[in-house]
């Protein structure tokens, strides 16, 4: 109710005010020319008064901080076009300065409905809304016109004047084609502002407030009207355009204000009365309650002064909050006897987990060590079993050397332990490589060969070995080639004299050749090696062959 009564009188003053400008108008034809004067002075004080006081309360009401800066601009260049008119009517008398000011009315008349335009964008956005930044194109086609309104003079494209005339006044002229264009551009952007107003106050529930913005509008558009008609009487009210235009584009933005398109920080008694379960008071500098909701308990001024510091625990589980605000402060408590209650459920929770989170540390400490055991052995298993025939015959080469009678005979017998226990090192990497990942690199084979052939030469086995993959065999087939080489070595080592390897690939197949002196023993290779062959070169010696490109058959 205090709100409506202070509003109530409000709109008493500006109507009273405006009654009085009109009066002053009425009277200022009546009188003789100095109190005509005196009274066009306080019509225009009253009109400029108005318009500033709006764009004062603008300031202080809207929330929205790029709103606030197109109204503010908007009233600061209301004010300046009627300061314009008023120097144009009563302190200038020079024609050519008359008719620029009169020039100038066009600046307002152009660049309002592009600020029209933009409140009307922005109208239901957040308080941190920014319109982007392509839309200050709008203003190139508004600076064009306003340019050529003001250069009028050079190429008459807006206000035509009689050929024959002396002094080019305001009084005679006709319409030209830039004219019609600007008038065009303004309806375009006014209807366009109109139309979204329009349609984002749908949502107000009051099918009559929400065309309160329109009013000032048709009051606008029927005074014009009564204008471009030129009723006498009508005309000595209403004849003013220039502050008929400023009261219509204020009111139109207040109505906005007033139906709530654009978000304002008054009403705060309003809202206090119509919150409900929330806790929240507006205080002053000293602690003084101004504002405070129904169901706002009483806080001591002591506890709202420690609450500037943070948030302050009260009884029964609520929190104290304080905000400065302009003036004093805002203060308010929130239940959180749920939020205790969930901390101390959570609390309880945590102390369960930690005691599980042990648990299973150490459960998994006892797996991992399992699987570690279970992983070495299977590795292990692995290893025996890709070499367990070598380490047979090495046990059958010690008790040979036990029983060996001659020096020579123990060198051999070592220089075979040799041999075997370089494959079994060498097959282990490649065990554990593969075992890794399926793929090998051809510097791994290449560098076995090598060991096993520097261990051959203690046999006074000569030989030399070839590899050449490209990189294109897996880590299978190289797996594969050395275990073919070493099987081949074992069944000609205590005969022969000479031993060479080639590893490559024959067109798409990867091909193991095993050149030897004697005959190797080729029943147990081919009993292996299912895919392997047997080539006799007569007094070259004997070729082992086994192709990989399809797969080893056999392991």
């Amino acid at each position: 109710m205090k709100r409506s009564k202070r509003y109530l009188r409000v709109i008493i003053l500006v109507i009273a005010l405006i009654f009085t400008a009109i009066v002053c108008r009425i009277i200022g034809y009546e009188t003789n020319a100095f109190f005509s004067r005196m009274l066009n002075f306080v019509r225009t004080f009253i009109y400029i008064g108005l318009i500033a006081s709006w764009g004062v309360s603008v300031n202080r009401r809207v929330v929205q901080s790029q709103i606030r800066l197109i109204l503010n601009w908007v009233s600061v260049i209301m004010v300046l076009w009627l300061t314009v008119r008023e120097f144009k009517f009563r302190f200038i008398s020079d024609p050519t300065v008359i008719r620029y000011l009169w020039y100038s009315y066009y600046i307002p008349i152009i660049i309002i409905p592009v600020l029209a335009l933009f409140v009307s964008l922005s109208l239901g956005k957040s308080e941190k809304y920014r319109l982007p930044k392509s839309s200050l194109l709008l203003f190139v086609p508004s600076g064009i016109l306003i340019f050529l309104v003001l250069t009028n003079d050079f190429h008459q494209l807006v206000f035509r004047f009689p050929d024959a005339a002396y002094v080019w006044t305001e009084t005679d002229y006709a319409y030209g084609s830039v004219f019609v264009i600007a008038a065009v551009w303004c309806v375009i952007l006014s209807v366009t502002a109109l139309v979204l107003m329009l349609i984002k106050s749908r949502w107000i529930k009051n099918s009559f407030i929400k065309w309160l913005p329109i009013i000032p509008i048709i009051i606008g558009t029927l005074n014009t009207l009564i204008y471009a008609l030129k009723i006498p009487f009508a005309s000595r009210v209403t004849g003013d355009i220039a502050v008929l235009f400023c009261l219509a584009i204020a009111g139109f933005f207040e109505g906005c204000i007033q139906v709530g398109l654009i978000q304002t920080n008054t009403r705060y008694f309003d809202l206090f009365v119509a919150s409900k379960d929330i806790s929240a008071q507006i205080v002053d500098k000293n602690y003084n309650v101004v504002f405070s909701a129904s169901e706002a308990q009483p806080i001591d001024k002591e506890l709202m002064r420690k609450a500037q510091g943070g948030p302050v625990v009260l009884e029964n589980g609520r929190l104290l909050h304080s905000l400065s605000v302009n003036g004093g402060f805002a203060v308010w408590t929130e239940d959180i006897s749920q939020l205790l209650s969930v901390k101390e459920s959570l609390s309880d929770r945590k102390e369960e987990l930690e005691e599980r989170n042990a648990l299973l540390q150490l459960e998994y400490k006892r797996e991992k060590e399992h699987k570690t055991v279970e992983e070495q052995n299977r590795l292990y298993d692995l290893l025996q079993s890709k070499t367990q025939s070598q380490l047979n015959r090495i046990n059958e080469l010690v008790r040979e050397y036990k029983d060996a009678d001659t020096d020579e005979r123990k060198h051999r017998i070592l220089s075979y332990i040799v041999v075997l226990g370089s494959f079994i090192k060498r097959r282990k990497d490649f065990a554990l490589s593969y075992d890794y990942s399926s793929q090998i690199s051809e510097s791994m084979l290449t560098s076995a060969l090598g060991e096993s052939f520097r261990a051959l030469r203690l046999l006074n086995i000569k030989g030399e070995y070839f590899v050449e993959t490209g990189e294109k065999a897996t880590g299978e087939q190289l797996t594969a080639a050395y275990d073919f080489f070493e099987d081949a070595t074992e069944s000609v080592m205590e005969t022969a004299e000479y031993i060479n390897a080639r590893v490559c690939f024959i067109g798409e197949n990867l091909r193991v050749s095993v050149l030897t002196d004697v005959p190797p023993k080729f029943e147990h290779i081919k009993e292996k090696y299912s895919l392997s062959r047997l080539v006799n070169l007569d007094e070259d010696g004997y070729m082992l062959l086994l192709d990989l490109g399809g797969g080893v058959s056999g392991d």
